[in-house]
């Protein structure tokens, strides 16, 4: 099956970007989207999926490789992925994709698994951009409603530790300890929080963790013990994610109104890119009639146009 030019793009963008900091795992992705340009055997795993065409069905068929090595599934895989984190040398990358083409063709159940998920890329170190939202809003008291939680991480960033520029913010207690971008936040409470996602993942489930650490680059290692570390303490701390489509729970969470004194904040990452212009416009609609009544802010960190980096945006109404 071929692959638009506008799905190609897309996906040798993702490579450049992804080299800044796992140049690994970029070369590994990199041979996938030259495999998938020349409609190589690896468009053949799964060729009539309904998916196929988007860019993003490429990124999931990598994540596949990301399980198979989260798993154990593929000792030989894990092995040479391994000895790749010292290596950056052409044929090393090579003879690693021919592994990784093959771990994917012995496992068909875990590719088709994977690209029939969402993407579910949780990086604890993104909080940081809602701290530094919420902490701009000068709100006293906050209700925090996510869309697309997935494991809830973002949710008790009020519990990780912050380091800014000369501030530190949170628990000091906390496993999750973490650089801060911008300005001391204003002071705050979270009163209530919870969460919605088409597949919540829970942080006590091993299973469910393996698949949430799949879409972490294998090379991003500091990313994977901030990950390890806001696991470790989301196991302790339940909150509730429930599963449910955005426009459904965000309507049925704003039905009533919150008391004056709170600011409900709806926040999002990662997210906004994998919906289509219907539901982003129902969203802002749930959002606008509700705002008649009772305090909100929207803060997001998402990719707003195809190739360009996430940005924190606000919104108070």
């Amino acid at each position: 099956m071929t692959i638009t030019h506008e799905s190609l793009s897309a996906l040798k963008w993702i490579a450049k970007d992804l080299a800044v900091k796992a140049p690994q795992s970029a070369g590994l992705f990199s041979a996938l989207v030259k495999e998938v340009e020349d409609n190589g055997p690896v468009t053949r795993l799964v060729p009539h999926h309904p998916d196929a065409q988007q860019p993003y069905f490429y990124v999931k068929m990598f994540a596949a490789i990301g399980y198979l090595y989260e798993s154990g599934l593929s000792p030989d895989l894990i092995r040479c992925l391994e000895d790749l984190k010292h290596r950056d040398d052409p044929d090393a990358i090579a003879h690693a994709w021919e592994l990784c083409r093959h771990a994917l063709s012995a496992h068909p159940a875990v590719v088709l698994a994977t690209i029939n998920r969402p993407v579910q890329q949780q990086r604890p170190r993104l909080a940081g951009f809602l701290l530094q939202g919420v902490g701009m809003l000068g709100a006293p008291r906050v209700r925090l409603l996510e869309l697309g939680a997935c494991g809830g991480l973002n949710l008790l960033f009020d519990q990780y530790w912050w380091f800014g520029t000369g501030w530190t913010w949170g628990s000091p207690d906390s496993p999750v300890r973490l650089p801060a971008p911008g300005p001391e936040p204003q002071p705050f409470e979270i009163v209530e929080r919870a969460g919605c996602d088409l597949a919540p993942r829970d942080p006590r489930n091993p299973e469910d963790v393996r698949i949430m650490r799949s879409f972490l680059a294998y090379d991003w290692d500091v990313d994977r013990m901030e990950f390890d570390d806001a696991v470790s303490l989301a196991a302790t701390t339940p909150v509730q994610i429930d599963q449910e489509d955005a426009v459904t729970w965000l309507r049925h969470q704003l039905e009533s109104s919150a008391s004056r004194s709170v600011t409900t904040v709806v926040w999002h990452s990662l997210f906004w890119q994998f919906l289509d212009d219907e539901v982003q416009a129902e969203i802002d609609s749930v959002l606008d009639r509700a705002a008649r009544r009772t305090r909100i802010a929207c803060l997001s960190f998402d990719i707003l146009r195809p190739k360009t980096i996430p940005k924190l945006a606000i919104t108070v109404y």
